[in-house]
């Protein structure tokens, strides 16, 4: 059968929405990574949507989307909301900015286990750790963008994204709570395959950015709070 990925881009043009299926942990991640420079490009389309239309928008495409995933064999785990809802879900919070800062991050994680708990255990683990490689490529693009380097200069933006992409298993390790927002899963070669999907304020995500950066670095903490408090204004 096809793969997710091929499914999705022929059937999602515009709401570009990919999760990767198990594979190695580090191609998983760098899939990952791609996958949110894509959905961030995705974003300048999406912008002047209202809540309500962006919700409506990613709910038709989620329910045509979860038929294919139920052809192949993907359910959701018990306890949890049908694959239609949680992909609507996932997608939302995706696209959803305040200002110019994601209002959430999200992290995925899948994972390939003798049984579903174990499977669930493992993606929720790289879920987490996905959401501080997100949070990077967020800060990356916002000091990247041609409004933003009018605070920063070319070397300050470097600075701040190299920072960030040097600090990601600090910040993973200082996060609090996640919120699971997907968890589906099939049968496979007799083993369980499980995807997960978490999601992180993005208030808070600011906040552990900004502890990154010492006294030492007084001046440029100061522009990147400023640059960061205006992305919600």
């Amino acid at each position: 059968m096809l793969n997710y990925f091929v499914i999705m881009k022929r059937i999602v043009p515009l709401i570009l929405f990919l999760i990767p299926f198990g594979g190695v942990a580090n191609l998983y991640a760098q899939s990952n990574l791609e996958e949110q420079k894509a959905v961030i490009a995705e974003r300048k389309d999406l912008q002047n949507l209202t809540e309500a239309d962006l919700k409506a928008r990613v709910t038709k495409k989620a329910r045509k989307d979860a038929k294919a995933l139920a052809r192949e064999g993907w359910k959701p785990m018990p306890g949890t909301a049908d694959l239609a809802q949680q992909l609507s879900e996932v997608r939302f919070r995706q696209y959803a900015l305040a200002g110019k800062f994601p209002k959430y991050i999200v992290g995925r994680g899948s994972s390939v286990a003798a049984t579903p708990g174990m499977a669930r255990k493992q993606a929720l683990a790289r879920a987490r750790v996905d959401v501080a490689a997100t949070m990077s490529v967020e800060i990356a693009a916002l000091t990247e963008s041609t409004e933003s380097t009018t605070e920063l200069t070319g070397g300050e933006a470097e600075t701040i994204a190299k920072t960030v992409e040097t600090s990601k298993s600090m910040v993973q390790q200082s996060l609090g709570r996640t919120d699971a927002i997907m968890e589906i899963y099939r049968e496979k070669d007799g083993k369980a395959e499980v995807q997960i999907a978490v999601s992180y304020d993005g208030g808070r995500a600011k906040a552990e950015i900004l502890k990154l950066f010492g006294e030492e670095e007084k001046e440029l903490k100061a522009k990147l709070e400023k640059l960061l408090d205006g992305a919600e204004q």
